[in-house]
């Protein structure tokens, strides 16, 4: 959401931050096998809403923080089991930050910045990895 403009004597308000993307595959523990390749990516982050604009002595409102992309798969321990065909997982985009507000009529800056992009998700989120057949080195970021 776009942050409020300035009134009489309010300030303009700060953008929402965007949602996080999702996850392909998410569990406590998730076995893969796949006779041919297996492909997975991570849901984008949204993107950060704009800054509300300022007038008169007001400030403008900073732009919101863009969403974290989402993992490919993610879980307590993931297990693969590839008879044919190559292991693909990758994280998804983080949101871009939205812009800080427009002045009007002599609206003030100060300190009031963009929001920072989201970060990019990881291929496979996973405290434990097992390559039962098959190799998890398609896995990107």
């Amino acid at each position: 959401a776009n942050g409020a403009n300035s009134a009489m004597f309010q300030h303009g308000g700060t953008g929402g931050a965007g949602a996080a993307g999702g996850s392909a595959v998410r569990g406590k523990s998730v076995c893969i096998i796949s006779e041919g390749d297996a492909v997975f990516v991570g849901g984008n982050g949204g993107s950060g809403g704009k800054g509300g604009n300022a007038s008169g002595i007001n400030c403008v409102g900073s732009g919101g923080k863009g969403g974290d992309g989402g993992d490919a798969v993610r879980a307590d321990a993931v297990k693969l089991f590839m008879l044919k065909g190559t292991f693909s997982a990758t994280g998804g985009t983080g949101g871009a930050g939205g812009k800080r507000g427009d002045t009007h009529n002599g609206g003030l800056i100060n300190n009031r910045t963009d929001g920072a992009d989201g970060q990019a998700g990881t291929g496979v989120a996973a405290g434990e990895k097992t390559a039962l057949r098959g190799s998890f080195g398609e896995e990107q970021q």
